[in-house]
């Protein structure tokens, strides 16, 4: 197993040892500005366009971002415009990490889940009613090892929290804070003699869009796949290749990738019901770093290709016609790091310089316009983009 494969695992499994201590308060603080209302395998293949000269107008959206990053997306949590104007911190004070961003029926308020890093060994996964400022602390996580950091995903009528932890992914409700073990990690064969059927962990639970399906990460390095399971009783209704992956916008596909290994780097698409993968590149020597979805039939996705993977891609793929398009390129170091949807027309990138967790460096947010193919620098040079809270 190279380097630089272990590099992106110990990003994201979760090794380290998590008690989850329930326990619910209620905080009010200073309240906060509210944001404003306002698979076929393919074969075409498009050359990349030639740069446009004219800057296109920004898309109307606020985003969800963390400055001073501190490693495995926490540091100060934000939220501004796309052009940077109405920029304000939501924990003041906290190294923080976005979950997510739910609008309440009725009062049209927002809240917004997140977890905290109170020390190395030490988080809390909170809500905070961005128009009143209340604060509620769901769940207390007691973490052991300082490569990684916990994740969280919300569901969507944001009634239930899906988390990962050394013991397995629990169910937690974001009202009472009550937890119940959906998926238990085994760690007998995780001794001197590796047995991978007895090594694995689950981690990176993701919900589905319409919350009836979470997205796992299974298993151990190079024993890792992932699992579409039922967040009701835990049966996995799937298990596909690679180690991260992303919904599509109407719940009933998944693309998924495999970074780089020994000829083992790919990309795949899923799609309901069957869930069988359909291998778009791969694998082969080159690595897929990130994907997610513009819309139901076209996906962006981050491509790594060369003998010494020298050079990178973010392209896209339409379902439809199976045209794959050159959005921007670039050499490596530095290397896409992450794809945030604004909307089917707009994507933002971070680049980094290196795959170590423990000393990466983020470049300026980068701004991708579809249809134009410019390339438009965001907010400031380290920001590192989660999420979109509005769009318009």
């Amino acid at each position: 197993m190279t380097s630089q494969l272990r590099s992106l695992i110990l990003f994201g499994v979760v090794l380290a040892v998590i008690v989850v201590d329930v326990s619910c308060g209620d905080r009010t603080e200073a309240p906060l500005p509210s944001p404003s209302s306002s698979g076929t395998t393919a074969q075409a293949r498009s050359p990349s366009p030639a740069p446009t000269t004219t800057t296109p107008p920004l898309p109307t959206a606020k985003l969800i971002f963390v400055r001073n990053h501190t490693g495995a997306g926490y540091g100060s949590l934000h939220m501004a415009n796309i052009d940077g104007s109405e920029d304000v911190e939501l924990v003041p004070g906290e190294d923080a990490s976005y979950v997510g961003l739910h609008r309440e029926p009725g009062s049209g308020h927002l809240t917004l889940y997140y977890i905290v890093r109170i020390d190395p060994n030490n988080y809390q996964l909170r809500s905070r009613n961005l128009s009143s400022g209340e604060r509620r602390e769901i769940a207390t996580l007691d973490w052991q090892r300082d490569y990684s950091a916990p994740s969280a995903s919300l569901n969507a009528d944001a009634s239930q929290l899906a988390a990962d932890h050394a013991a397995g992914v629990d169910i937690i409700t974001t009202t009472l804070g009550e937890s119940r073990r959906l998926l238990t990690n085994d760690s007998s064969g995780c001794q001197q003699t590796f047995d991978y059927s007895r090594c694995f962990s689950f981690t990176r639970p993701l919900f589905s869009p319409d919350g009836q399906l979470l997205l796992v990460t299974h298993g151990l390095y190079e024993s890792q796949r992932l699992d579409i399971v039922d967040p009701g009783d835990g049966n996995t209704v799937a298990g596909v290749p690679g180690y991260q992956g992303d919904w599509s916008t109407t719940s009933n596909a998944i693309c998924h990738t495999q970074s780089v290994g020994i000829d083992q780097g790919a990309f795949y698409l899923s799609v309901s019901p069957s869930w069988g993968s359909d291998t778009v590149f791969g694998p082969g020597n080159e690595s897929f770093e990130s994907c997610t979805w513009l819309d139901e039939p076209t996906v962006a996705f981050v491509r790594v290709t060369g003998d010494d993977l020298s050079q990178w891609h973010v392209s896209s793929l339409s379902r439809t016609s199976g045209q794959i398009s050159t959005l921007v390129s670039g050499q490596t170091p530095p290397r896409p790091y992450n794809l945030v949807r604004i909307n089917a027309s707009a994507l933002i990138y971070n680049t980094v310089d290196t795959l170590d967790p423990a000393s990466q460096v983020f470049s300026q947010p980068q701004l991708i316009d579809i249809n134009t193919v410019a390339v438009v620098p965001i907010l400031q040079p380290g920001d590192v983009v989660l999420g979109v809270a509005e769009t318009a």
